[in-house]
């Protein structure tokens, strides 16, 4: 069984208390561990394919958010014109490029 219940109550930013993994996969799989492993690993590997493909994120923060907003528009067009896979690809993209931007990666560039 890999369900576990997931409190649905948003804890805000200030208040972030120390979680198990296990915890953090529930809350990404919405109450399915399996699936939110998969998820983490799934954004994970994106992640490392796109830091080897372009180290440098950004050079500042209006060109990380069009790096997003680029990705999103890559979604939409996914989403209207194409397969499932291809938006699932599409999608971890857009993840990908959020977490760069959530990290401020784009304020290590140079």
């Amino acid at each position: 069984m890999s369900a576990l219940p997931c409190n649905t109550e948003a804890e805000s930013v200030e208040s972030v208390a120390p979680m198990s993994f296990i915890r953090i996969c529930a809350i990404f799989g919405n109450g399915d561990i399996l699936a939110g492993e998969k998820l983490l690993r799934a954004i994970a590997n994106r992640l490392l394919h796109a830091r080897a493909k372009h180290p440098v994120f950004a050079e500042g923060v209006y060109q990380g958010l069009s790096r997003i907003t680029s990705e999103h528009d890559e979604l939409v067009r996914a989403v209207e014109h194409e397969t499932p896979e291809r938006q699932q690809d599409e999608v971890l993209d857009v993840l990908a490029t959020s977490v760069r931007f959530a990290n401020k990666e784009y304020a290590f560039s140079s």
